[in-house]
């Protein structure tokens, strides 16, 4: 992203100050299980800057859940203690050194980004979504994503829950073939005509095991997400297997994007700004794919109200027939305070972003914030 324009109206010697605060809320029930890890409790932090005249961002900084989030919350605390005193003008430059480190710090870069463009946003009074290439769709489905468990439970999840749901997405262990195949048939009994269906291994299966699921179902409203860890074995298997494959995490950077869009095996590619590291290379991302004509689910993980409302921003630039799904990601947390009207939630399974300035998320007064 060119952030010179941006600037046109701002001090280069406008200091910022920057505190965090942590968030963790529960998720419901027993806590959301994919292949990988089981979710009970989020592990997020509000970033929060403020300039020399008095202006606020916030962004969230959130991680993958099958890190050591403690130890790397302790490696981003160190890395934001070492920063002397910055300008509001410092702030592209350190997010492209968060995203460049071998630390996993694309969390930070996301979180720092966000609270950054939200304070622009604020400034100039217009959304989020006009510093990201502006408002293609006015509203979006909102996808359905069912936690793994006993394929009864899922199935009366979708007849219940899903019932005005475009895609639905069903999470697998990859562990017992035999149980991920009765979860797929019983999802599938419960599925409406016209809807879809994607099957998320998170990378868990080897070529072998992956080609057992696709051999077993010829349904077309199903898209197979990520079943392999790679991108070069997810490449192989779409092009041997003739499947349609939603390629997700294995699409770590720009250079995967642009050659598998190049490449043409993806029948979707899944945008996660946290990630990647940040909304500006996110939108870059989503460009590529928009321009190769790859239909995209703009995404990211579970997180907290505003990393989820600055998600939707994002894909509101995506045009209407190549958006598979947008999310809302506080879905499966229980949130018992007030943050405002990030996400506005339409009829019949629809999600809009609001236009408010900013991505429109106002935390409440009960955080505590820690200065850096």
């Amino acid at each position: 992203m060119n952030y010179k324009s941006i600037f046109h109206a701002q001090s280069q010697m406008n200091t910022v100050s920057i505190s965090i605060a942590n968030f963790t809320p529960s998720f419901h029930g027993d806590g959301y299980v994919m292949s990988y890890v089981t979710q009970t409790v989020l592990l997020s932090r509000i970033i929060q800057i403020v300039d020399g005249n008095g202006n606020i961002g916030v962004g969230e900084i959130i991680n993958d859940p099958g890190l050591n989030i403690k130890q790397l919350q302790t490696v981003e605390n160190r890395v934001l203690e070492d920063i002397d005193q910055i300008t509001l003008q410092d702030i592209p430059m350190l997010i492209q050194q968060f995203r460049s480190k071998k630390l996993k710090l694309n969390g930070l870069a996301f979180g720092l980004e966000t609270a950054y463009l939200d304070l622009i946003s604020r400034t100039n009074e217009v959304p989020l979504f006009a510093l990201l290439g502006g408002c293609l769709c006015n509203d979006m489905p909102d996808y359905l994503s069912i936690s793994c468990s006993e394929p009864e439970v899922m199935k009366d999840r979708i007849r219940i829950d899903g019932i005005n749901r475009d895609v639905i997405q069903i999470k697998m262990n990859g562990v017992n073939i035999d149980a991920d195949l009765n979860r797929i048939d019983a999802s599938l009994s419960a599925l409406g005509k016209h809807q879809t269906l994607l099957v998320d291994f998170n990378g868990a299966l080897n070529p072998h095991d992956a080609n057992i699921f696709i051999d077993n179902f010829s349904d077309q409203r199903i898209l197979w997400e990520e079943p392999c860890k790679t991108y070069e074995d997810n490449r192989n298997l779409a092009e041997k297997s003739g499947a349609s494959l939603l390629f997700d995490q294995c699409l770590k950077s720009l250079n995967i994007i642009t050659r598998a869009c190049s490449e043409g095996v993806m029948a979707g590619a899944c945008i996660k700004a946290d990630g990647l590291g940040g909304l500006g290379i996110a939108r870059t991302a989503r460009d590529i794919c928009i321009d190769s004509g790859v239909p995209i689910r703009v995404d990211g993980l579970w997180c907290g109200p505003i990393a989820a409302a600055a998600t939707l921003h994002l894909a509101t630039g995506t045009p209407t027939d190549l958006l598979i799904s947008a999310c809302d990601l506080c879905e499966p947390l229980v949130i018992t305070e007030d943050w405002g009207a990030g996400i506005v939630q339409l009829v019949k399974g629809r999600i809009a972003a609001n236009n408010l300035p900013g991505h429109g998320v106002t935390p409440p007064d009960t955080l505590k914030y820690s200065s850096i």
